[in-house]
């Protein structure tokens, strides 16, 4: 009974008072804005890294022996399954082999909606980030503006880079050493022909127009982007699709899931974080 009239007692005090004001909000809170669950479409197109597409054009060449190698510069010479393949510094022809490696008209989910090789692709961003050879081969060799780095970012379209290709490909072996001997990769510069012609192209067939502008880098906020972040984005994407049944495979999933809800709130800075997991694909979501 002294409970009840107590109760009672405190009731009839709250309605006296009135309801109780809302505490100020600081502007560290109005800030901090949850974000929805990020999507992220992913596909790991393997066997398409620079040592791979070399070797790709290589068996293409050797498919016209005695052919010289147009990615090649004048005066380079590699070797390849026993036999020489000499260089000819030919961009139109280095372009038209390079393209050969992309199946870019078979698409069963519709048009417009595949990058290469029927493989899905929602629409472009319209911020694009390019890292690991994207960048070790425009900014970081000074590919536009002659001046090598070892870590920044660089703003560059597609037609930027072909440019670039073009007159990379008209020097010869002896031009290009000199050329880049100022960069990191300077006993790798008779590739370098080849492998901006190939970036080039590769844009060209996930859908890039000559006008698209990218950010070519290899940090974002302080953070070193390299080739295993799309290793980790593409085992999360094996995991959630059930590509690994086991126990352990359910947790690394878990784990890497965390990893990337992390790495989104870090990208969206303090001021806003995500709301769930990120929720992978890589076909069209339902």
């Amino acid at each position: 009974r002294e409970r009840a009239e107590r109760g009672q007692r405190e009731g009839r005090e709250r309605a006296e008072r009135g309801p109780r004001e809302a505490p100020p909000v600081s502007s560290s809170q109005l800030g901090r804005v949850v974000a929805p669950p990020p999507s992220l479409q992913v596909k790991s197109h393997l066997g398409l890294g620079l040592d791979s597409a070399r070797t790709s054009l290589l068996d293409l060449v050797a498919q016209r022996p005695g052919e010289p190698h147009p990615c090649l510069p004048i005066g380079a010479s590699v070797t390849h399954k026993g036999s020489v393949v000499q260089g000819a510094g030919d961009y139109r022809r280095c372009k038209k082999l390079t393209k050969r490696l992309f199946d870019v008209e078979t698409c069963s989910y519709g048009e417009r909606m595949c990058s290469f090789g029927g493989v899905y692709q929602p629409p472009l961003p319209k911020r694009f980030y390019g890292f690991s050879y994207m960048f070790d081969r425009t900014a970081a060799i000074g590919l536009l503006d002659q001046k090598p780095v070892t870590f920044g970012a660089a703003e560059m379209s597609r037609d930027d880079i072909e440019r670039a290709a073009k007159a990379v490909c008209s020097l010869d072996q002896a031009g290009a050493a000199a050329r880049f001997a100022a960069t990191n990769d300077a006993a790798k510069a008779a590739n370098f022909c080849g492998d901006t012609v190939y970036i080039a192209a590769l844009l060209d067939a996930l859908g890039f127009d000559e006008r698209s502008t990218m950010t070519m880098t290899n940090k974002i906020k302080d953070v070193e982007l390299v080739w295993t972040l799309g290793a980790m984005l593409a085992q999360s994407s094996a995991l959630a699709s059930g590509a690994s049944g086991s126990h352990f495979g359910a947790l690394s999933w878990l784990a890497l899931a965390a990893t990337l809800a992390g790495l989104w709130y870090f990208c969206l800075g303090p001021g806003s974080r995500p709301s769930g997991p990120p929720r992978l694909y890589n076909r069209p979501p339902p």
